[in-house]
């Protein structure tokens, strides 16, 4: 699905907006995204298209979402700015997202990376929620902790949506 993701995310950032009725044009690609919700859409064109100008308005997408939990403005804030930072950087920094390191000792040595455990994703940084949030170990645990995750789901769902309705969008009228 990130296929499609990444075709609509390169038209949009290479600004080909050429028609061409005899293949799938650059303009097909906007239009399609034209049919995904805003937050889905938003995120695209931040996340794969590199629109930093869409930046803020993630954040303020994901921030009425988090209104419904009536939580300090402040806090829901400071949560959306994080959950869309670790969502923009998914990928351990300290093996640069491949789940391996060459040995300090022996260069030819390769050895799992002990931050991710191998799977080249990042771990959700709790110290770093915590002080951006100025909440204690108690009071991340009681009230935020799942609302970080219900917010990650939210903004991988928006992915998931925009990939569906993207490669319906963009299958329609070609032969089967």
């Amino acid at each position: 699905m990130s296929k499609v993701l990444e075709q609509v995310a390169s038209t949009i950032s290479q600004g080909r907006l050429l028609d061409d009725p005899d293949h799938e044009a650059a303009c097909d690609h906007v239009g399609a995204l034209s049919a995904v919700d805003l937050l889905a859409s938003t995120l695209v064109r931040y996340r794969h298209a590199g629109d930093e100008t869409k930046r803020r308005p993630l954040i303020s997408l994901l921030l009425g979402k988090l209104s419904k939990h009536q939580i300090p403005r402040m806090i829901a804030q400071k949560l959306a700015e994080r959950v869309v930072y670790e969502h923009m950087h998914p990928t351990c920094l300290r093996c640069n997202g491949k789940g391996v390191r060459e040995s300090i000792i022996n260069s030819k040595h390769v050895v799992t990376c002990r931050r991710c455990n191998g799977t080249g994703l990042a771990a959700a940084d709790t110290q770093a929620r915590m002080r951006a949030l100025k909440a204690s170990v108690v009071v991340y645990d009681m009230k935020y902790s799942r609302l970080f995750a219900a917010s990650h789901n939210e903004l991988a769902d928006a992915e998931v949506r925009a990939a569906r309705v993207l490669s319906r969008q963009l299958e329609r009228g070609r032969p089967r």
